[in-house]
C-alpha cells in the first residue's frame, strides 16, 4: 500500500515537472519512477542541467545569486520575452528566493505572466552584477 502511494506521488510530481518544463526535476523523477520520458528534449535538458550544476555549483555554493544565474543560463529561458515560459521562470524564482514561494512575503502565484518575466529578468540581471 505504501509503495503504491509513493509511486503515485512520484508520478504526480513527474507530470508537474513536465508541465512546468523543469528539466532537472523531470530527469530525477523519471529515473525514480522507472518510466521512459515522454519528452526526450526535456529529459536531455535535465541531463545538461545536472552536468552544469555538478561542474559549477562548488564555487557558487553560499551565494544564491550565482547559483540562480548558473541555473538561468543552463535553462535557456528567454529573458527578453517576458510572457514566455512563466511557469518555469516562477519555479526558479521560488527555488532560490523564498519570498516568492506560496508561504513567502510576495507569492509569485499572484503575479501575471509578464510580471513574472520582468521579475525574473530583473533578478537575472542583478545576479550578473554580483
Amino acid at each position: 500500500m505504501y509503495y503504491k502511494r509513493k509511486l503515485a506521488q512520484i508520478e504526480e510530481e513527474r507530470r508537474e515537472a513536465l508541465a512546468r518544463q523543469d528539466g532537472l526535476g523531470y530527469l530525477v523523477l523519471c529515473s525514480e519512477s522507472g518510466i521512459a520520458p515522454e519528452d526526450e528534449f526535456l529529459y536531455e535538458r535535465g541531463m545538461t542541467e545536472q552536468i552544469v550544476r555538478e561542474n559549477s555549483l562548488p564555487e557558487a555554493r553560499g551565494n544564491k545569486y550565482k547559483a540562480f544565474l548558473c541555473e538561468v543560463r543552463a535553462s535557456g529561458l528567454n529573458l527578453d520575452n517576458l510572457d514566455e515560459d512563466a511557469d518555469a521562470k516562477a519555479g526558479l524564482l521560488k527555488k532560490y528566493f523564498p519570498r516568492f514561494r506560496d508561504s513567502g512575503k510576495q507569492p509569485i502565484t499572484n503575479f501575471e505572466n509578464v510580471k513574472v518575466g520582468a521579475t525574473f529578468r530583473s533578478l537575472a540581471n542583478y545576479s550578473r552584477k554580483r
